[in-house]
């Protein structure tokens, strides 16, 4: 299978809202959601005349397994995990603004304090700014790129658009239909350096797709003119170009977890030892430990029924096809959400069904790490859950961010 790497940029403002309107007020995504990508290349091939062709059902899995997985394009490199903070009275990275007291993760903290026995310790995060009082740290979430050592937030800004709707026996104003959605700007002003500058929002987004549809694919992803709700309005302009190639080892994949289990490993048991001392018996030995996040949302079912926001151990142990009597699941911090749609392929709503929110964390304990290396590399690229067709499910062992961001930088 080939990875499609594609960069979306706006030329119009963007709207990707998934539920109608309640009131007067619509929300929209901060990304370019992989179903609305997927729903894109339907909608081309449709006006092409190939609704009947062999490509056209294996790309969307009409009546079969799809041959092409839409995975979410997001402003930037990474999603930040449930466990990073910030400080409450200054968020953000210090890249952002002088005034920020940047951004921590605090979860290997968490899982060492939650460890101690017996427990009569409590962890309370706190801003590591030492001019920061009374230093209150909250939940901190986003996207993000790095740049060497430096952090930076990668956020599309968000303006307020107000419409009315029109009668279309009188082609005048209708009473009671004033909306205001919230889209996506398709340029702004920013700082780089000292000096002001336009940015444009760009997206960047990986497709997976089966060798012999690759050109297939790509013809019908070039051609996209519209992404998003409101195109007959002026909405959802873009422009979607395929990046060039990148390396596809499978090796590589796998020693790339390895070293980033290994580097988690290495910090966990060293924090460990720092706070031996708050414990009055001897330490256990050490567990061999490796997370699961998730890049995108996910909907989850246990025994193949059951809605849940957990990935469980044995969840986990049958997406990846592995039996380890030795997993478990050590702590959770995740959230959830409800998810729905509409499929353009089939012409037919989709279920609205409960699914745990992008940046959630599962931390797994075994007694072998070495036997998950070449699953959780194949999870990284097939993902977790249902719809992973469509973007959900996407997910990254053992997030860097979760040593490098212990301390603010």
């Amino acid at each position: 299978m080939k990875h499609l790497k594609i960069q979306i940029r706006a030329k119009s403002p963007l709207c990707f809202s998934e539920r109608r309107p309640s009131g007067q007020f619509r929300q929209s995504a901060g990304f370019v959601p992989g179903a609305v990508l997927r729903g894109a290349v339907a909608t081309t091939m449709l006006r092409q005349g190939q609704e009947h062709t062999a490509a056209f059902r294996r790309l969307l899995g009409i009546g079969q397994s799809p041959a092409a997985l839409f995975h979410h394009a997001y402003p930037g490199d990474c999603v930040l995990p449930h466990t990073a903070l910030s400080c409450k009275d200054n968020p953000g990275f210090f890249g952002r603004s002088e005034q920020n007291h940047g951004v921590f993760d605090a979860l290997i903290d968490r899982l060492c304090f939650e460890q101690l026995r017996p427990p009569g310790v409590l962890y309370l995060p706190r801003c590591p700014s030492p001019n920061c009082q009374p230093g209150r740290a909250e939940s901190f979430a986003g996207f993000y790129s790095k740049q060497g050592a430096a952090y930076q937030e990668r956020k599309i800004p968000q303006r307020l658009l107000t419409r009315v709707g029109i009668n279309r026996q009188r082609m005048a104003a209708e009473s009671e239909l004033l909306y205001s959605p919230l889209v996506l700007s398709e340029s702004w002003w920013g700082k780089e350096g000292n000096d002001l500058r336009i940015q444009y929002a760009t997206f960047n987004g990986e497709v997976l797709v089966e060798d012999d549809l690759a050109d297939d694919l790509t013809n019908a992803l070039q051609q996209i003119s519209h992404l998003g709700s409101g195109a007959a309005r002026g909405l959802g302009q873009v422009k979607v170009t395929r990046l060039p190639k990148t390396n596809e080892d499978k090796e590589e994949d796998t020693q790339a977890v390895a070293q980033r289990i290994a580097r988690f490993n290495a910090a966990l048991h060293t924090r460990w030892e720092e706070l031996s001392q708050l414990c009055g018996e001897n330490l256990p030995a050490r567990p061999q430990v490796f997370t699961v996040n998730l890049r995108s949302d996910a909907i989850l079912k246990e025994k193949g029924w059951l809605s849940t926001m957990v990935l469980t151990a044995e969840m986990l142990c049958e997406a990846a096809g592995i039996n380890d009597s030795s997993l478990r699941l050590l702590r959770s911090y995740a959230s959830y959400d409800y998810r729905g749609g509409w499929s353009t392929g089939q012409r037919l709503p989709k279920d609205t069904e409960l699914a745990t929110r992008a940046g959630s964390v599962f931390v797994f304990c075994t007694d072998d790490t070495n036997r998950w290396l070449q699953p959780l590399a194949d999870l990284e690229v097939f993902g977790v859950g249902g719809r992973t067709a469509e973007g959900f499910g996407a997910v990254l062992a053992c997030d860097d961010f979760h040593v490098e961001g212990r301390e603010a930088r």
